[in-house]
């Protein structure tokens, strides 16, 4: 049912990340930092 509102690739992105926390979401947000820097 959550997962009906969350349609969004946003909100699904997030629904996930909340739910299921995995190791992709680590490197992805080590990766956001540098990009941002540079």
């Amino acid at each position: 049912m959550l997962f009906r509102g969350a349609v969004t690739p946003g909100g699904n992105a997030l629904a996930l990340g909340v739910l299921f926390p995995r190791p992709t979401f680590k490197p992805f947000s080590q990766h956001s930092p540098p990009i941002d820097r540079r």
